[in-house]
């Protein structure tokens, strides 16, 4: 019986370490190449207008070429 006892006491030993050693290995962080980026957006900007006999404001948003197109230029003052 204590041979038994021994053995399995050992086989025990013997595996605990092998348990500790795995560690789970971490993923690799993607890596965005140039093709996948996303393009940067333009920046908008937005002009609060109200049409003559209402009181509700009317939100209108563009960039600063299409602004400029229009005719008006949301960065001057």
């Amino acid at each position: 019986m204590k041979s038994l006892l021994m053995f399995a006491g050992l086989g025990l030993i013997a595996a605990t370490p092998a348990l500790a050693i795995r560690e789970p290995k971490p993923e690799p962080a993607p890596v965005a190449s140039e093709s996948q980026a996303a393009p940067a957006k333009p920046t908008r900007y937005c002009v609060m207008t109200e049409a003559t006999g209402s009181r509700i404001r009317h939100k209108t948003c563009m960039t600063r070429a299409e602004w400029l197109n229009e005719g008006f230029d949301p960065l001057k003052k």
